[in-house]
C-alpha cells in the first residue's frame, strides 16, 4: 500500500536520499514527480553539533529544485530544532522557541 504524506507550502521537511545524505528544505510544492524545495541544505555533523550547508554550492540558492521520488528513501517534517536552525541558516532570522503562556 502506498502512503503519501501531505505537506503544505512553507513546511520545513527532512529527506534521506539514495546517496545516504540528509537534505532539509522548504516545500514549495509536491508533484507526481517529487518534491519542489527551496534552499535545500545538507546536514553536516560536526564537533559543535549539527550544521547545514547549501546542497548545491555552485547554484543560486534562491532557485527551487526538484527532489525526484526515485531519489528519496524517506521523508518527514523536520523537528522544531532543525527547522529553526534551517531558518536561521538560510535567512538569518532567529526563530523563537515554542513556549507557554507569558503572564
Amino acid at each position: 500500500m502506498l502512503i503519501s504524506k501531505k505537506y503544505d507550502a512553507g513546511d520545513i521537511v527532512s529527506f534521506k536520499i539514495v546517496t545516504t545524505e540528509e537534505v532539509v528544505g522548504k516545500i514549495v510544492a509536491v508533484t507526481n514527480d517529487g518534491f519542489v524545495v527551496n534552499r535545500p541544505c545538507t546536514i553536516i555533523p560536526s564537533q559543535q553539533g549539527i550544521g547545514l550547508m547549501q546542497s548545491l554550492i555552485s547554484a543560486d540558492i534562491n532557485n527551487d529544485i526538484l527532489l525526484r521520488n526515485e531519489h528519496v528513501i524517506m521523508h518527514a517534517k523536520s523537528i522544531d530544532d532543525i527547522a529553526a536552525h534551517y531558518i536561521r541558516t538560510t535567512t538569518g532570522v532567529q526563530v523563537s522557541p515554542k513556549g507557554g503562556l507569558i503572564i
